[in-house]
């Protein structure tokens, strides 16, 4: 989807920390800290798709369960639908969390195993003491949304004794039962073969459609993002290094480390692939309690100047919507 100045932003993001202390004995007071996600701002606009990526640790997950308030952040501000989420509590918070929902990557984990389907799919009904007149029938309705065709086959199904495609279908059932405007995807399809992770994706794009949904899409599949995405943020160690729409992001990279993640990509096509160049990155993450000084990439950047090792770059606009985190480009 393409940003106008009319397009509607449902979710705005501004200097969001999360600092996790460490503690060495039961009783210490803890000076050191980890710094999960370290100052990120972004905005997410009605029926659009962003996508967080990066590699593992470098605060993904950590940033889609702040956005939810199931942690609570260091410091920043959250607003959704115009309101401040961290300034609410009780009845508020419950109902604006009506308009935010989950689906997790683990299927197993996140659907309870002593449940049945229609159990699982009647809960959040239950929760809300929604009257939905004949609850089986809104069940059914909302399964056979997802795919899960027909009902009668699921309904008195535990997760156990479906498959990971049809768990996570569930999964999506329940995220889409209160017809809410947000669903974060926590790596939703990383645990899904080729075929069935094409068939979700699918299902999540129509549904967008359907019911006007946005998206909050945390993954490490780029191919995943090019194919459902409208806009990506890259995190590296905490911080969002470059963020953009994604055929401006993908077409032309202006980090390094987005060049990287780009560049070890699969490439489907056996000739291509042995024409693409790799980027290999050298060195280790560093660890997020002890971040570099200056720029928190030049340990690895093939680019690195002396100016990176003293000062840290800031976000600036490159046109076209996009904004990267780098002295190369000044």
């Amino acid at each position: 989807m393409k940003r106008t100045d009319e397009t509607e932003t449902i979710l705005e993001i501004s200097g969001l920390k999360k600092y996790f202390p460490l503690r060495e004995g039961f009783f210490s007071r803890s000076s050191r800290f980890v710094r999960a996600v370290d100052g990120i701002s972004f905005s997410l606009a009605r029926k659009e798709t962003m996508a967080l990526v990066g590699e593992s640790g470098c605060g993904k997950s950590t940033t889609a369960k702040l956005v939810l308030r199931l942690i609570e952040p260091t410091a920043g501000t959250i607003r959704f639908l115009g309101r401040n989420v961290l300034e609410l509590g009780g009845k508020e918070l419950l109902a604006l969390r009506r308009e935010m929902q989950i689906i997790f990557q683990d299927t197993f984990a996140s659907l309870n195993p002593r449940k049945r389907v229609r159990e699982i799919l009647s809960q959040p009904f239950r929760n809300y003491r929604m009257d939905t007149g004949n609850l089986e029938e809104k069940v059914a309705e909302i399964l056979e949304l997802v795919g899960l065709s027909p009902p009668a086959i699921f309904l008195d199904r535990h997760p156990h004794e479906l498959s990971g495609g049809q768990r996570q279908r569930v999964g999506i059932a329940r995220a889409l039962a209160l017809h809410p405007t947000l669903i974060v995807a926590d790596e939703a399809v990383s645990a899904l073969d080729v075929s069935v992770k094409a068939q979700i994706l699918d299902l999540m794009k129509r549904l967008q459609r359907q019911f006007d949904l946005s998206f909050l899409f945390i993954t490490h599949d780029l191919a995943v993002v090019r194919s459902l995405a409208d806009q990506v943020a890259v995190m590296y160690l905490g911080l969002i290094v470059e963020r953009g729409p994604v055929r401006r992001v993908f077409s032309n990279p202006l980090h390094p480390y987005t060049q990287a993640l780009l560049s070890a990509t699969p490439v489907p096509n056996p000739r291509l692939a042995r024409q693409k160049k790799r980027m290999l990155l050298k060195g280790d993450v560093p660890s997020p309690v002890d971040p570099p000084k200056g720029c928190r990439f030049h340990t690895r950047c093939p680019f690195v100047m002396s100016r990176c090792r003293e000062e840290e770059p800031e976000l600036k606009e490159k046109g076209d919507g996009l904004v990267v985190a780098c002295f190369l480009h000044e």
